[in-house]
């Protein structure tokens, strides 16, 4: 189902105009998958798997481990909030 896409993880700060032009997930970083953590300033955008030059260098992830990496409540992805719950037992 999503074998067509590749998922990158980008400071916010360094995404450029093109990165957004040739992102499907949307042509505005403000709309995009932010990381949830203090401290941490990073976007994930969603382009197709013949990867554009524009993001020659940086690492790309496949459905599945992007959702391995979001989900990891010790991770910059996860709710902060939901991850408190969690370790307190409260979920």
């Amino acid at each position: 189902m999503f074998e067509d896409r590749r998922y990158i993880i980008i400071e916010y700060d360094q995404v450029t105009d093109e990165m957004l032009s040739n992102s499907i997930s949307s042509n505005n970083k403000d709309n995009l998958k932010k990381s949830q953590k203090d401290g941490t300033n990073k976007i994930i955008i969603t382009v197709s798997s013949d990867i554009p030059s524009c993001f020659n260098g940086m690492t790309s992830y496949t459905h599945d481990k992007i959702r391995e990496i979001m989900f990891d409540i010790n991770g910059d992805w996860f709710p902060t909030e939901l991850s408190a719950s969690i370790a307190r037992g409260d979920i």
